[in-house]
């Protein structure tokens, strides 16, 4: 009887040094998880701070080449003018009827 309660024991005892070396290897291989999932967060977290800024650059380059645009089409108005036709006729040396320019001499 002494030995059947022997061998139960040794079982046991092996049974349980299974079960601790289980437990290790799984603790392990659940470390190594979540160590690579928090690589890649901060991978991942630093693309979209990345995306963000350049985000921020475009529309920053969006709102220039807006005011770009509304100069341009105000000088296009004004280039229709009569005014702007007679500054850029006069720049040009050419005068209204009956008028005579004066040049500076030198």
């Amino acid at each position: 009887m002494s030995e059947k309660r022997n061998s139960a024991n040794k079982k046991e005892k092996k049974n349980s040094d299974h079960k601790g070396v289980a437990m290790v290897g799984i603790s392990l291989v659940v470390v190594m998880l979540m160590s690579v999932l928090l690589v890649q967060g901060f991978a991942v977290s630093n693309r979209i701070a990345k995306a963000e800024a350049r985000e921020q650059q475009l529309e920053e380059q969006l709102i220039e080449e807006k005011n770009r645009t509304e100069e341009i089409e105000e000088t296009r108005e004004y280039m229709k003018t009569p005014e702007y036709i007679e500054k850029a006729a006069r720049d040009n040396g050419l005068a209204k009827e009956n008028e005579i320019i004066f040049k500076e001499v030198d």
